[in-house]
């Protein structure tokens, strides 16, 4: 079974940044199909194309669980059986959280994984110390990752081959988690371009801070998970299900005592 299962913060089908986002990429993540993108003023269809296939291929997103394959107890079960035992764990975990609005909304030049180039996102003001949306964003990601470990595929050579080069840490957390910026190295982020040429990185910035600006500056309000699926290495990622988050809590995320590559368990708050 070649599917991959993951685990996003994708904004609100009736939102600004849904709207404006999906249209720059020729793609909604709702749906596998694609359509023509409007490029930025100044940019033809192909080049801009080019330079949102990524994004486009992934859907507008943030990742907070990195793709994975099933383990061979979940691999063997029909979609529908697969979906449903996806879905409900995805339920449970969203009731541990409630919504949350992050830092200011920067628009930031990020250093690719293969280290060469940058590309363009949308990613929260750091704080430091940090703050309560910091800490709750944290909360969540660890999560997101601890819980679903007992459904993942051991991470396989070839993925960590196409990892490249990383530190000892990094490649500690690919090998027990699938994905190497987790925890501490993980920062939320919302892609926005490909990795682009150096000669273009300051073009496309200036005109995707334009079209952004209504989000920069501003924060963004956290108040769902996705569950999304991808029919094999070359099909682009669809969301099966949005879950909010609880309105309120019966456990504290914050008293989680698990260890990592252990099960969650959580402390009944008051």
């Amino acid at each position: 079974m070649s599917e991959r299962y993951t685990l996003y913060y994708t904004p609100s089908s009736d939102s600004l940044l849904f709207s404006r986002a999906s249209r720059l990429f020729g793609r909604s993540i709702r749906s596998a199909s694609y359509f023509e993108p409007e490029p930025p003023e100044g940019f033809d269809l192909d080049t801009w194309r080019s330079m949102v296939s990524e994004p486009a291929h992934y859907g507008l997103h943030a990742t907070l669980k990195a793709p994975f394959t099933l383990a061979k107890d979940l691999a063997g079960l029909s979609r529908q059986e697969i979906t449903k035992i996806l879905t409900s764990a995805c339920s449970k975990l969203a009731a541990r959280h409630t919504p949350f609005a992050t830092s200011p909304l920067e628009l930031e030049e990020l250093a690719s994984r293969n280290g060469k180039g940058h590309f363009l996102a949308l990613t929260p003001k750091r704080v430091r110390p940090a703050g309560l949306a910091e800490q709750k964003m944290q909360a969540l990601e660890r999560d997101c990752v601890l819980s679903f470990e007992s459904m993942r595929a051991p991470t396989s050579e070839e993925d960590i081959a196409r990892r490249g080069a990383l530190d000892a840490l990094e490649e500690h957390y690919l090998r027990t988690f699938g994905y190497h910026l987790v925890f501490e190295r993980f920062r939320f982020h919302i892609t926005l371009t490909n990795c682009l040429p150096e000669e273009e990185l300051g073009r496309v910035k200036v005109a995707l801070k334009s079209l952004f600006a209504p989000f920069i500056g501003r924060t963004l309000r956290i108040d769902a998970i996705s569950l999304c699926r991808q029919e094999d290495r070359k099909s682009p990622f669809v969301e099966l299900v949005r879950l909010p988050l609880a309105k309120r809590l019966d456990v504290s995320p914050y008293l989680c005592t698990a260890t990592h590559g252990q099960g969650v368990s959580y402390h009944i708050s008051a």
